[in-house]
Protein backbone atom coordinates (compact mmCIF):
# COMPACT_ATOMS: atom_id res chain seq x y z
CA UNK A 1 0.00 0.00 0.00
CA UNK A 2 3.03 2.25 0.83
CA UNK A 3 4.40 2.01 -2.81
CA UNK A 4 1.28 2.42 -4.06
CA UNK A 5 0.35 5.76 -2.66
CA UNK A 6 4.00 6.90 -3.45
CA UNK A 7 3.50 6.17 -7.09
CA UNK A 8 0.04 7.76 -7.24
CA UNK A 9 2.03 10.47 -4.91
CA UNK A 10 5.02 10.73 -7.82
CA UNK A 11 2.41 10.50 -10.88
CA UNK A 12 -0.15 13.58 -9.60
CA UNK A 13 2.94 16.06 -8.89
CA UNK A 14 4.14 15.05 -12.70
CA UNK A 15 1.31 15.85 -13.76
CA UNK A 16 0.74 18.98 -11.85
CA UNK A 17 3.89 19.93 -12.74
CA UNK A 18 3.36 18.96 -16.84
CA UNK A 19 0.06 21.21 -16.61
CA UNK A 20 1.86 24.23 -15.09
CA UNK A 21 4.90 23.99 -16.93
CA UNK A 22 2.24 23.85 -20.33
CA UNK A 23 0.24 27.12 -19.52
CA UNK A 24 3.43 28.33 -18.78
CA UNK A 25 4.63 27.66 -22.52
CA UNK A 26 1.72 28.61 -23.72
CA UNK A 27 0.88 31.82 -22.42
CA UNK A 28 4.28 33.79 -22.06
CA UNK A 29 4.75 35.81 -24.91
CA UNK A 30 9.08 34.95 -24.49
CA UNK A 31 8.61 31.78 -24.66
CA UNK A 32 6.09 30.62 -27.09
CA UNK A 33 8.32 32.43 -29.81
CA UNK A 34 11.43 31.11 -28.28
CA UNK A 35 10.50 27.16 -28.18
CA UNK A 36 9.98 27.15 -32.37
CA UNK A 37 10.58 24.75 -34.85
CA UNK A 38 12.81 25.53 -37.64
CA UNK A 39 12.26 24.66 -41.14
CA UNK A 40 15.51 23.68 -42.60
CA UNK A 41 15.20 24.71 -46.28
CA UNK A 42 13.06 27.92 -45.93
CA UNK A 43 14.48 28.77 -42.42
CA UNK A 44 11.80 30.34 -41.12
CA UNK A 45 10.06 29.38 -37.78
CA UNK A 46 6.11 28.96 -36.62
CA UNK A 47 4.38 28.87 -33.09
CA UNK A 48 4.06 25.59 -31.53
CA UNK A 49 1.20 23.84 -32.01
CA UNK A 50 -0.93 22.49 -28.43
CA UNK A 51 0.62 19.03 -29.67
CA UNK A 52 4.12 20.37 -30.17
CA UNK A 53 3.94 22.49 -26.95
CA UNK A 54 2.82 18.89 -25.03
CA UNK A 55 5.76 17.20 -26.84
CA UNK A 56 8.45 20.21 -25.44
CA UNK A 57 6.64 20.10 -21.94
CA UNK A 58 7.15 16.22 -21.71
CA UNK A 59 10.85 16.68 -23.38
CA UNK A 60 11.67 19.34 -20.54
CA UNK A 61 10.19 16.67 -17.75
CA UNK A 62 12.36 14.03 -18.67
CA UNK A 63 15.22 16.13 -18.70
CA UNK A 64 14.59 18.17 -15.69
CA UNK A 65 14.53 14.51 -14.03
CA UNK A 66 17.28 12.58 -15.56
CA UNK A 67 19.62 14.59 -17.37
CA UNK A 68 19.83 17.98 -14.82
CA UNK A 69 23.53 18.50 -16.30
CA UNK A 70 22.33 18.73 -19.62
CA UNK A 71 23.25 21.51 -22.15
CA UNK A 72 19.20 22.33 -21.31
CA UNK A 73 20.01 23.66 -17.66
CA UNK A 74 23.70 25.37 -18.04
CA UNK A 75 23.97 28.62 -18.15
CA UNK A 76 25.43 29.60 -21.23
CA UNK A 77 28.68 31.44 -19.76
CA UNK A 78 29.25 28.39 -18.15
CA UNK A 79 28.59 26.15 -21.80
CA UNK A 80 31.12 28.59 -23.33
CA UNK A 81 34.12 27.72 -20.80
CA UNK A 82 33.36 24.13 -20.56
CA UNK A 83 33.82 23.73 -24.85
CA UNK A 84 36.95 26.18 -24.33
CA UNK A 85 38.34 23.60 -21.75
CA UNK A 86 37.29 20.49 -23.73
CA UNK A 87 38.88 22.21 -26.84
CA UNK A 88 42.48 23.14 -25.03
CA UNK A 89 42.67 19.89 -23.42
CA UNK A 90 41.94 18.03 -26.97
CA UNK A 91 44.47 20.58 -28.40
CA UNK A 92 47.76 18.53 -29.76
CA UNK A 93 50.93 20.45 -31.05
CA UNK A 94 51.44 20.94 -34.93
CA UNK A 95 53.62 19.00 -36.44
CA UNK A 96 55.05 19.36 -39.99
CA UNK A 97 56.37 21.96 -41.83
CA UNK A 98 54.32 21.80 -45.24
CA UNK A 99 52.76 25.35 -44.19
CA UNK A 100 56.08 26.73 -42.85
CA UNK A 101 56.87 30.30 -43.96
CA UNK A 102 60.84 30.95 -45.48
CA UNK A 103 61.75 34.45 -46.44
CA UNK A 104 65.13 34.05 -48.14
CA UNK A 105 66.00 31.02 -47.48
CA UNK A 106 65.21 31.24 -43.96
CA UNK A 107 62.40 29.95 -41.72
CA UNK A 108 60.54 32.31 -40.05
CA UNK A 109 59.78 31.40 -36.24
CA UNK A 110 57.89 33.20 -33.74
CA UNK A 111 58.43 32.84 -29.90
CA UNK A 112 56.83 34.76 -26.71
CA UNK A 113 58.22 35.60 -23.06
CA UNK A 114 55.16 35.24 -21.04
CA UNK A 115 55.54 37.73 -17.92
CA UNK A 116 53.35 38.86 -15.02
CA UNK A 117 53.77 41.55 -12.12
CA UNK A 118 54.70 39.96 -8.87
CA UNK A 119 52.49 40.49 -5.57
CA UNK A 120 53.95 43.77 -3.93
CA UNK A 121 54.55 41.78 -0.45
CA UNK A 122 56.47 39.11 -2.53
CA UNK A 123 58.93 41.81 -3.83
CA UNK A 124 62.57 41.79 -1.59
CA UNK A 125 65.11 44.52 -1.67
CA UNK A 126 67.27 42.18 -3.78
CA UNK A 127 64.94 41.25 -6.70
CA UNK A 128 65.30 43.51 -9.99
CA UNK A 129 61.73 44.43 -10.46
CA UNK A 130 58.12 43.57 -10.13
CA UNK A 131 57.26 41.12 -12.74
CA UNK A 132 59.14 37.37 -13.34
CA UNK A 133 59.08 35.94 -16.79
CA UNK A 134 58.18 31.80 -17.50
CA UNK A 135 60.74 29.31 -19.09
CA UNK A 136 60.49 26.44 -20.24
CA UNK A 137 62.39 23.29 -20.68
CA UNK A 138 64.02 22.24 -24.45
CA UNK A 139 62.54 18.45 -25.81
CA UNK A 140 65.84 17.34 -25.60
CA UNK A 141 67.37 16.91 -22.34
CA UNK A 142 70.28 18.77 -21.92
CA UNK A 143 69.66 21.57 -24.00
CA UNK A 144 69.28 23.90 -21.00
CA UNK A 145 65.96 26.19 -20.66
CA UNK A 146 64.28 28.74 -23.51
CA UNK A 147 61.03 30.83 -24.30
CA UNK A 148 57.84 29.60 -26.16
CA UNK A 149 58.90 29.67 -29.83
CA UNK A 150 58.34 27.79 -33.20
CA UNK A 151 57.29 27.72 -36.82
CA UNK A 152 55.15 30.87 -38.24
CA UNK A 153 52.46 29.07 -40.40
CA UNK A 154 50.85 30.71 -43.69
CA UNK A 155 47.70 30.17 -42.27
CA UNK A 156 48.12 32.27 -39.53
CA UNK A 157 49.18 35.61 -38.28
CA UNK A 158 52.20 36.06 -36.70
CA UNK A 159 50.43 37.05 -33.25
CA UNK A 160 47.97 34.04 -33.69
CA UNK A 161 51.21 31.66 -34.33
CA UNK A 162 53.08 33.36 -31.01
CA UNK A 163 49.97 32.48 -28.55
CA UNK A 164 49.60 29.19 -30.02
CA UNK A 165 53.00 28.67 -29.17
CA UNK A 166 52.73 29.75 -25.68
CA UNK A 167 49.80 27.39 -25.38
CA UNK A 168 50.76 24.61 -26.79
CA UNK A 169 54.76 24.77 -25.25
CA UNK A 170 54.16 26.23 -22.37
CA UNK A 171 50.16 26.08 -21.50
CA UNK A 172 49.54 29.58 -20.57
CA UNK A 173 47.81 32.83 -22.96
CA UNK A 174 46.91 36.35 -22.50
CA UNK A 175 48.07 39.36 -24.02
CA UNK A 176 50.34 39.51 -26.82
CA UNK A 177 51.92 42.80 -27.20
CA UNK A 178 54.18 45.24 -29.55
CA UNK A 179 57.13 42.98 -31.37
CA UNK A 180 60.52 42.87 -29.03
CA UNK A 181 62.47 42.53 -32.40
CA UNK A 182 63.47 40.13 -35.17
CA UNK A 183 67.00 38.16 -35.24
CA UNK A 184 68.63 36.11 -37.73
CA UNK A 185 70.52 33.67 -36.52
CA UNK A 186 71.49 29.78 -37.64
CA UNK A 187 70.84 26.47 -35.67
CA UNK A 188 73.55 25.27 -33.80
CA UNK A 189 72.45 21.46 -34.54
CA UNK A 190 71.63 21.81 -38.03
CA UNK A 191 72.94 24.10 -41.09
CA UNK A 192 70.02 26.34 -41.58
CA UNK A 193 69.20 29.88 -41.22
CA UNK A 194 66.16 31.52 -39.35
CA UNK A 195 64.70 34.85 -39.02
CA UNK A 196 63.01 35.17 -35.52
CA UNK A 197 60.19 37.17 -34.02
CA UNK A 198 59.93 37.59 -30.20
CA UNK A 199 56.64 39.31 -28.52
CA UNK A 200 55.49 39.60 -24.87
CA UNK A 201 53.25 37.82 -23.66
CA UNK A 202 51.33 39.60 -20.67
CA UNK A 203 49.75 36.08 -19.09
CA UNK A 204 46.17 35.73 -17.75
CA UNK A 205 45.54 32.36 -17.42
CA UNK A 206 47.46 29.53 -16.81
CA UNK A 207 46.56 26.29 -17.93
CA UNK A 208 46.75 22.88 -15.94
CA UNK A 209 46.51 20.58 -18.92
CA UNK A 210 48.17 21.53 -21.89
CA UNK A 211 49.73 19.97 -24.92
CA UNK A 212 52.91 19.42 -24.34
CA UNK A 213 53.00 19.13 -20.44
CA UNK A 214 54.62 15.80 -20.48
CA UNK A 215 57.51 16.48 -22.49
CA UNK A 216 58.30 19.86 -21.07
CA UNK A 217 58.59 21.46 -17.82
CA UNK A 218 57.91 25.56 -17.00
CA UNK A 219 59.19 27.52 -14.08
CA UNK A 220 58.63 31.42 -12.83
CA UNK A 221 61.32 33.29 -12.41
CA UNK A 222 63.36 36.07 -11.92
CA UNK A 223 65.36 37.74 -15.21
CA UNK A 224 68.45 37.25 -13.73
CA UNK A 225 67.89 33.51 -13.56
CA UNK A 226 66.04 33.39 -17.14
CA UNK A 227 69.13 34.86 -18.52
CA UNK A 228 71.61 32.04 -16.78
CA UNK A 229 69.47 29.01 -18.01
CA UNK A 230 68.24 30.43 -21.51
CA UNK A 231 70.68 28.94 -24.09
CA UNK A 232 69.82 31.07 -27.27
CA UNK A 233 71.72 34.83 -27.16
CA UNK A 234 68.59 36.15 -29.59
CA UNK A 235 66.37 35.24 -26.72
CA UNK A 236 68.63 36.75 -24.48
CA UNK A 237 68.76 40.12 -26.44
CA UNK A 238 65.00 39.53 -26.50
CA UNK A 239 64.72 39.88 -22.33
CA UNK A 240 66.99 42.85 -22.31
CA UNK A 241 64.18 44.51 -24.46
CA UNK A 242 61.42 43.38 -22.44
CA UNK A 243 62.99 44.45 -19.40
CA UNK A 244 64.10 48.19 -20.81
CA UNK A 245 60.48 48.29 -21.90
CA UNK A 246 58.46 47.44 -18.73
CA UNK A 247 61.34 49.42 -16.56
CA UNK A 248 61.10 52.80 -18.96
CA UNK A 249 58.97 55.79 -17.65
CA UNK A 250 56.40 55.67 -20.10
CA UNK A 251 55.18 52.31 -19.20
CA UNK A 252 54.94 52.96 -15.46
CA UNK A 253 53.05 56.32 -16.31
CA UNK A 254 50.32 53.86 -18.94
CA UNK A 255 50.39 51.58 -15.96
CA UNK A 256 49.44 54.11 -13.30
CA UNK A 257 46.46 55.13 -15.44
Amino acid sequence: SLSLSLSLYSSLYLSLYMCILYIYLTQSPFLSKRYTIHQKQRRQSKPLSGIQTWVVTFQVVIRFCFFRDSYLFVSKKNLKRQIELKNMVALVSRTGRHLQRYNKGRRQVVGCIPYRYRIKSQISLEDEGDFEVLVISSQRKGKGMLFPKGGWETDESITEAALREAVEEAGVSGVIECVLGKWNFKSKSHDASYEGYMFPLLVKEQLYFWPEKDIRQRIWMSVSEAKNVCQHWWMKEALDELVRRLRSPQQHEERDL
